[in-house]
C-alpha cells in the first residue's frame, strides 16, 4: 500500500485493531501550517501501522492512536 495524502486539512483512518502496512511511500503534502490527521477509526482503540519505506519527513501532523513500527527508525513508536 501507498499513502500520500494532500490537501488543507486531509485525514487517514484506519480500523481499530486493524494492521495496515505502507511498502512504499508515505508522503503529506499541504500548505505550511496546515495540519494533516494520521488515526484509528475510534478514539482510544488503536490501529497499527508498519512502514517499510524510505525515511519520511511531514510538518504539522497529528497522529492519534496508532501504534507505528518502522525500518525507518531504530525504534517503534506509539503515540
Amino acid at each position: 500500500m501507498e499513502v500520500s495524502l494532500s490537501g488543507d486539512g486531509t485525514s487517514i483512518e484506519f480500523n481499530q485493531g486493524s494492521t495496515v502496512t505502507i511498502s512504499n511511500t508515505l508522503s503529506f503534502n499541504s500548505k505550511s501550517g496546515s495540519r494533516s490527521y494520521i488515526k484509528s477509526t475510534s478514539s482510544g482503540s488503536q490501529a497499527s501501522l508498519i512502514y517499510n519505506g524510505d525515511d519520511f519527513c511531514g510538518d504539522y501532523i497529528r497522529v492519534k492512536d496508532i501504534a507505528l513500527t518502522t525500518s525507518a527508525t531504530s525504534n517503534p513508536w506509539t503515540i
